[in-house]
């Protein structure tokens, strides 16, 4: 739509944007009727912000008060700690270990997963091992501690003896008869009142740091009297110990110790240990780490341990007690702190260097209250961690002094977590509302394609696509081309618009610039107008079907998901896929109608006159706007946009996501474990070198190991070159009897290698006769009572959007005591931690 000579107006046509009009006229002039025409609610909300708000001085009302305070989360947390599990009762115990041992065991995966230095990795019998830490909620992680050393005095104490200068070994009486002889008596009687006052500043400051070197010395001793026993573990191996006290403090004096007692709860991990930089913000309520990444661990959500403070504080008044040590440091730090309701901590020990007897790690020391220790809550929990976590030594010392200690059984760590994406099927609309407002990518496309896993660039755009598609129909504005828009009103006779990108010189520019411009459909033009509605009504009649079929599908959805009969479904799916087709059907009758608008536009050209009316052009432009999402920034979506677009998103199919992101513990680990765990007896002739399919541990089938001569045909067509393979093979014929009569009975695995045989001494009972004639021996070789063991995992699969993997075992034996309740038969795990609700609820 070029320039043209300025041509007579019609009768109906918009008058000039300058002309004045009577204010005595009652009727408007027509970009007036124009913009009333195409008034929309945000033009409505636009004017109701700009009407001024009515004066309530007039009423005696402050206009400036306010009765909502604003608060943080940090400040309601600290009062609501019972929201995330700090409620007075047993479970209140556990939930304490359950924050920070979840932690610990993040932290030692962390270490294994992150640390490449041979020296710093865990020595374990023949393997070299990693251990701990993705540190409580740091979202920086494995961040180089600042490992300054203060020689001789504490900075506060140096600056105060600083303020006294250097003698040079004068005393002070010949230092002040080098004064200026013109000194008053006055001022010497100041002078001396200001060196008394420097002295009580240094005698107190003296009182305050042998304090703080006082509690530095117990919270020392105490981490020691915690870790020594165990020292030799600690240097080498993973290791937690928690260690659950009953105290008392005279000087709680409002605590009623019928109802209630004080605890020291402790914990160390011989993790990677927190830097000094770290060390500032553990405690604080921080951001998780899961907000825009996912990854397969256990903590990170930044509520739990600073929760378990928040209580600690409110319950006793007492501060926070750190120790930590970061593997790449030279030297410790130890703090005491108090968290505030700004979400900050207050120092009573401010971070210091201190020298630590294990290498990296980390010691956690709080006082609460709760209702007496009861047996069977924080040791069954701890108990079952250490089943689905026999990677790490665990020690749990309970209040009555007992020890609970559940070694490592298995030298290999589980494979690191890869971070994953956020899948669509995943997300619900608040999440993608999030995303949108703090992404930093510029384009739609772009925040699509990269912030999401599994959405490509064809995923994206058609997603952008519909969303625009749909937006046209909502607001009234077709994109007929690449350069064209024309409006669709509510009625036929309505005002027609037609929006059309242009090269204009306009402003100070004297080259010709893309512009968007708007033009009107005259009335006068009855040719242009009659095929307008034509067009017009068979649109209307088309977006009429296309609702229609919309409401059958969703009738239909609603019928299929009620239905019963696999019958009815398989029906009801059948018309679903009809009422799609004729869908799509009717969606390409509206593209064709688009492109028969572009053809009228095109073929009606002199019948539509330039609008530079800013009402106007205000209305058609935020129309404009609304459909061409494609071009705005995500932060900058509207509500109508957001909702269209999240439809869409939801709508498009995607493939499924990576399930490499969802570790398994392994059944040969689960069987290995429960075997060790519980003493089981199993079958002393299972066959050692199965293969997979064949390798399931059951007694009621004897079966013999290979011959020598079996293995040593298959090791010579599979080209086994396995040392341990050749080894058997080489051997003679009685020493292979007694090699194989002390094999364990377990599957063949890289986790044969980490069972101790001492365990299975007991059960090798049978002499190495039976492996040579077990026709002669069949009835000794048949076992009575045996127990049973199996595990079973699936392969990763996902729902939701979400990769995860099942696994199940089961064992029972002689040594399995009988339950009492579900919960000592069914026990659930989700990421390796034990279910704390409803853990016996199962199908079993």
């Amino acid at each position: 739509m070029g320039e043209e000579p300025e041509k007579k107006r019609s009768p109906r046509a918009k008058p000039a944007g300058d002309q004045a009009i009577p204010a005595e006229k009652k009727k408007r002039s027509r970009p007036e009727q124009a913009a009333s025409t195409l008034d929309t609610p945000v033009e409505k909300k636009k004017r109701a912000r700009a009407e001024p708000a009515p004066d309530m001085s007039q009423e005696g009302e402050a206009k400036d008060a306010s009765v909502i305070k604003q608060g943080s989360i940090a400040s309601f947390m600290r009062k609501r700690t019972q929201l995330v599990g700090f409620d007075t009762g047993h479970f209140k115990h556990v939930q304490y270990t359950v924050e920070f041992i979840d932690n610990s065991l993040d932290a030692i995966e962390a270490f294994h997963w992150k640390n490449t230095d041979p020296e710093m990795a865990y020595q374990i019998e023949s393997g070299v091992e990693s251990g701990l830490d993705k540190l409580v909620n740091l979202e920086a992680e494995f961040m180089d501690a600042n490992t300054t050393v203060v020689q001789g005095l504490s900075p506060d104490l140096a600056n105060v003896f600083s303020t006294m200068g250097e003698s040079n070994g004068e005393s002070a009486s010949a230092q002040q008869a080098q004064a200026p002889a013109g000194i008053t008596d006055a001022a010497e009687d100041e002078a001396d009142e200001s060196e008394d006052s420097r002295k009580v500043e240094i005698k107190t400051k003296l009182v305050q740091q042998t304090d703080v070197d006082a509690r530095i010395d117990s919270i020392v001793t105490a981490m020691e009297d915690l870790i020594n026993p165990y020292i030799d573990r600690v240097l080498s191996e993973p290791i937690i110990i928690i260690k659950l006290s009953e105290v008392e403090d005279p000087s709680l004096t409002f605590l009623d110790e019928k109802t209630a007692k004080l605890y020291c709860f402790e914990i160390f991990d011989s993790g990677t240990g927190i830097g000094a930089a770290d060390l500032e913000r553990f405690g604080t309520y921080l951001a998780s780490s899961k907000s825009e990444k996912l990854k397969q661990t256990r903590g990170s959500q930044g509520f739990g341990s600073p929760s378990a403070f928040s209580d600690a504080q409110n319950t006793t008044g007492k501060p926070i007690q750190v120790i930590s040590k970061h593997y790449k440091a030279d030297v410790g730090n130890i703090t005491e702190f108090f968290t505030t309701g700004e979400n900050k901590k207050s120092y009573s020990i401010e971070t210091q260097n201190i020298d630590t007897s294990f290498k990296h790690g980390t010691y956690v020391r709080l006082y609460y209250t709760n209702v007496k220790y009861k047996s069977g809550f924080v040791d069954t929990y701890v108990k079952q961690t250490a089943l689905m976590n026999s990677h790490v030594n665990i020690i749990f010392i309970d209040p009555y002094g007992d020890v609970h200690e559940y070694p490592r059984l298995v030298n290999e760590f589980p494979e690191e977590p890869k971070y994953a994406k956020p899948h669509p099927a995943s997300m619900n609309i608040g999440e993608f509302q999030d995303m949108l407002r703090t992404t930093t990518y510029t384009s739609l496309k772009q925040f699509l394609t990269h912030s999401f896993v599994r959405i490509s660039d064809k995923n994206a755009q058609n997603v952008i696509y519909n969303t625009e598609d749909e937006l046209q129909d909502k607001v009234g504005m077709l994109e007929i081309s690449d350069k064209d828009c024309i409006t669709i009103p509510e009625k036929a006779d309505d005002f027609v618009y037609l929006l059309s990108e242009e090269q204009r010189v306009f402003g100070k520019s004297t080259k010709a610039r893309k512009k968007m411009v708007i033009y009107l459909l005259s009335v006068a033009n009855s040719a242009a107008i009659d095929a307008y509605k034509e067009i017009y009504k068979k649109y209307k009649a088309t977006m009429k079907e296309i609702a229609k079929i919309d409401a059958e599908m969703k009738k239909a959805a609603a019928e299929r998901d009620a239905a019963e009969k696999k019958k009815d479904k398989s029906e009801i799916s059948k018309r679903i896929k009809d009422l799609e087709k004729s869908r799509k059907d009717a969606e390409k009758s509206k593209q064709d109608l688009k492109k028969e608008f572009h053809d009228f536009a095109k073929a009606h050209k002199d019948a539509f006159e330039e609008i530079t009316d800013e009402k106007v052009e205000s209305v058609i432009m935020e129309k404009y706007n609304t459909i061409s999402v494609s071009g705005i920034e995500p932060k900058d979506i509207s509500e109508l946009q957001v909702n269209t677009l999240y439809k869409y998103f939801t709508i498009e199919k995607y493939l499924a996501p990576p399930t490499d992101t969802a570790i398994p513990v392994g059944a040969d680990v689960l069987e290995s474990v429960l075997v060790q765990e519980f003493g089981l007896q199993i079958s002393k002739f299972d066959s050692y070198f199965a293969d997979d399919e064949g390798s399931a541990i059951e007694n009621d089938v004897i079966t013999l190991p290979k011959t020598q001569k079996e293995l040593k045909e298959e090791a010579e067509e599979s080209g086994e070159e396995d040392q341990k393979y050749q080894a058997l093979i080489k051997l003679s014929e009685d020493a292979f009897v007694r090699k194989m009569a002390a094999i364990p009975i377990i599957k063949v695995t890289e986790l044969v290698t980490t069972i101790k045989k001492d365990f299975f001494k007991d059960l090798v009972d049978y002499p190495a006769e039976a492996y040579k004639n077990p026709e002669i021996y069949a009835e000794e070789i048949v076992e009575e009572d045996l127990d049973f063991v199996s595990a079973v995992t699936r392969p990763p699969t996902s729902g939701k959007g979400l990769a995860f993997v099942v696994e199940a075992a089961v064992a029972y034996g002689s040594n399995v005591k009988v339950p009492a309740k579900p919960a000592d038969v069914v026990y659930r795990f989700v990421n390796r931690t034990p279910k704390l609700r409803d853990n016996a609820d199962c199908a079993i």
